[in-house]
């Protein structure tokens, strides 16, 4: 929108929407979704569009055969491009390797590496200043793995607890093991809101991606 994209070339779909979920159930959800935004919203066929059709798909892990209906559209050559996200990482790899390989851009968004999480609390100089002994520190040691004994690697090791110790590492390691490295976390403030977000992630991650999902 920022850039000059008219809102009618925007199409979000909601994949976990219930109302959607029942509306199009026994049907096929995404093909029935762009039907109905093409004869009423877009007010033109997809073959005739002269400007580029965003249609971002979130939670599409929920859609039935959704990579079956992206990739019919996506070879018929529209001026259309997916936008396809979803927590469940393994059900949209699982959708985009078969029907649609070769056809997508994956980009896995991974929470922080606990280095991440340090950089994050840290000040421009502080920050630039920790990713530099971190960078020297993960090449010498891969070296010293490779090519040196096992006292290098420590050696490395003990040199980066000296070098660090300023930004009261073990504290801030106390504090990743507890919240993890979600942003939406440490950039909240409110630790009832904090912990009850975390306690429902937990949940949906066993009762949904690992047992249903994966039939685990």
């Amino acid at each position: 929108l920022k850039s000059g994209v008219q809102g009618n070339r925007i199409f979000f779909i909601q994949g976990d929407n219930p109302l959607l979920i029942e509306a199009f159930s026994g049907k096929r959800f995404l093909y029935e979704l762009l039907t109905i935004f093409e004869s009423f919203f877009l007010n033109k066929e997809f073959s005739t569009l002269e400007e580029t059709l965003y249609i971002f798909i979130d939670e599409a892990q929920n859609i039935p055969d959704w990579e079956m209906d992206v990739k019919s559209i996506i070879d018929l050559k529209y001026k259309i491009k997916f936008i396809v996200t979803g927590s469940s990482s393994s059900e949209l790899k699982r959708g985009s390797q078969n029907p649609l390989a070769g056809r997508v851009d994956i980009q896995v968004l991974t929470p922080f590496t606990f280095s991440d999480f340090v950089r994050y609390q840290l000040q421009d100089k502080a920050r630039d200043d920790f990713s530099k002994i971190i960078d020297i520190a993960c090449a010498e040691f891969s070296n010293a793995l490779a090519t040196g004994t096992h006292a290098d690697a420590y050696e490395v090791a003990r040199k980066v607890i000296d070098d660090t110790q300023k930004y009261k590492i073990k504290v801030k390691f106390e504090k990743y093991l507890y919240l993890g490295g979600f942003p939406r976390v440490l950039s909240n403030e409110e630790p009832s809101e904090v912990q009850k977000y975390l306690k429902d992630l937990m949940t949906t991650t066993i009762s949904k991606d690992i047992m249903a999902q994966e039939d685990i």
